[in-house]
């Protein structure tokens, strides 16, 4: 009779272990990402651009790593909560009892690493758009225009393809 009820809560320990690990495994891995987005925003701000492009695969790599990640975190989350979707947030109402100390670091941890990742997105964002922006006005005066984003036409690359051949 002991059996039938410690089969249970082993496996619910076991479960809770394996998704406690899952998310500290995803959160390594955007740790991983915001490093290489800051050797982006180096990059960018060096005008490197060979970096750029290494930073640019490196993180295209880790997003598909990161992906497997999250697929398995939803398996989990299905086998232990009994819903894949289910919110981190809402992991201690679901689990209830079974809501161990280290599924409570990981997922603090875990979702610390995000908002943190996501401010060096937003950086790396901000930065791309001022740029982009500084290379059109450059653009736009090399083409004769009157210096803003609006200024230059689309005839006016075929004009200076024109002046060159």
């Amino acid at each position: 009779m002991t059996t039938s009820t410690t089969a249970p809560e082993l496996g619910a320990h076991v479960d809770t272990e394996r998704l406690a690990e899952a998310l500290v495994e995803e959160e390594r891995l955007l740790v991983e990402l915001a490093s290489i987005f800051r050797r982006q925003r180096d990059a960018l701000v060096r005008s490197d651009p060979e970096a750029v492009d290494e930073s640019v695969f490196a993180a295209s790599r880790i997003a598909g790593t990161l992906g497997e990640a999250r697929r398995r975190r939803r398996i989990l989350l299905g086998v232990v909560a009994g819903w894949e979707d289910a919110d981190l947030r809402d992991l201690d109402d679901l689990l209830g009892e079974r809501m161990s100390m280290e599924l409570i670091e990981a997922r603090g941890a875990l979702q610390a690493t995000a908002a943190d990742l996501r401010r060096e997105v937003e950086l790396n964002r901000t930065i791309l758009r001022r740029l982009m922006d500084d290379n059109r006005t450059h653009l736009a005066t090399l083409l004769g225009g009157d210096g803003s984003a609006s200024g230059y036409s689309a005839a006016a690359p075929r004009r200076l393809l024109d002046r060159e051949i």
